[in-house]
Parts: structure tokens; sequence; C-alpha cells
């Protein structure tokens, strides 16, 4: 039997460094637990039951975006506030957003890195 522990019970940090793929700019971005997940999506129903994926994104973000690397305006780069989470999230809650949203519900949250490196080799 194996005694090597593949999966945490719980996060293994308060938040996680992912890299957007297309863009380059990094996330940090908290885990969503399942019963916060439920809440906030009821909180964005729409009256005839469908999510409003744009209201759901942006709290999302709101409450899992810890930081980020490489995004700005026009004239530099900007602090990870709530503010400028607004900002961005006006703009690309229906692209990134959603990809922030399948970072905040991911496994990579219970796993070490370690071990996906140990897998490689």
């Amino acid at each position: 039997m194996d005694d090597q522990v593949r999966l945490s019970i719980e996060p293994l940090a308060p938040a996680k460094w992912f890299d957007h793929p297309l863009t380059g700019a990094g996330f940090q971005v908290a885990h969503l637990e399942p019963a916060r997940d439920e809440d906030l999506q009821r909180e964005c129903m729409r009256t005839d039951g469908t999510l409003d994926q744009t209201a759901f994104a942006q709290r999302v973000a709101a409450e899992c975006l810890k930081g980020w690397t490489g995004i700005g305006d026009k004239t530099s780069l900007l602090p990870c506030n709530a503010e400028n989470i607004a900002r961005f999230m006006k703009h690309h809650a229906l692209t990134i957003g959603q990809w922030i949203i399948l970072r905040a519900r991911s496994l990579q949250h219970f796993r070490e890195e370690a071990l996906d490196a140990a897998k490689k080799d």
C-alpha cells in the first residue's frame, strides 16, 4: 500500500499563484469553499433561475483574487485591490473571470507541487 499523501484534506496555502497562459499575467487565487461557492451562486441567480455569469465572476474575484502581476492600464501596472479588481472584472468577467473561477475551485490548492514535479521526472 502506498503511504504517500497525494491530496490534502485542507488547502495547503491561503492562496496559490497561477499563470494565465494566453496573457502571461499572474493571479494569486484563494480556494473557494463549496458552501461559499453555493452562497455566491445563489446571490447571483436571476429571477428566471439562471446564473448571472458576470455577477458571479465579479463576486468570486472580489473574494478569491489576492494578488496579480502584469495587470495595469495605459500608463502603469496597478495594485491588486478592491477598486482595481472591480475595474478589471468589468471588462474580463466572461473571459479571465471564468478562468479565475476554475482556479478558485481547483484541486491544485490541495496538492504539493513537489508531487507534480516528481511525476514528470
